[in-house]
């Protein structure tokens, strides 16, 4: 924010100078100034050492304010924190039953092969390599999801 102070015209206000610099192509940064208007400096001032003498005046109504912050803010967290353990506890409970349907299709496929229920060798080598991929990623994923709630534990404590 920068000011603009000119008698002649009668110019006293605060603005945003970065429009100004870039169009003067002086910046290259992606930054935004959300501030359309200018500001009296005069009624900017006084607002300012009003504000300052009213919390000089009464300093309990900062400690109110900031009291009620704080506690909104921890309300706001507790609610983060909740939706992302139901979240981990979900995920958790998807795979463990989808580590329980590989497990029953393994124990299958052991049975075919015993039955001799495959046309040729490299079909049951297939088909078991491949839940074992499956059954090594769901089981990995599980001690992920295992960390993140115990990281999320110790940050609700």
């Amino acid at each position: 924010m920068e000011g603009k102070v000119n008698e002649t015209k009668g110019v006293h206000h605060y603005y945003c100078p970065l429009s100004e610099i870039t169009f003067n192509m002086l910046s290259t940064s992606d930054e935004e100034c959300d501030m359309k208007k200018f500001l009296n400096i005069g009624s900017m001032e006084e607002f300012q050492w009003n504000s300052v003498l009213n919390l000089l005046k009464e300093p309990n109504s900062l400690i109110i304010s900031l009291k009620s912050s704080i506690e909104n803010d921890n309300l706001e967290f507790s609610l983060l924190i909740e939706q992302s353990e139901r979240r981990v506890l979900d995920r958790l409970s998807e795979l463990k039953d989808n580590k329980e349907t590989i497990t029953n299709g393994l124990v299958e496929v052991e049975k075919q092969n015993l039955l001799k229920g495959y046309s040729s060798p490299n079909v049951y080598k297939s088909l078991k390599n491949s839940m074992n991929d499956d059954f090594r990623k769901v089981f990995l994923e599980v001690e992920l999801v295992n960390s993140l709630r115990k990281r999320i534990g110790r940050q609700t404590s």
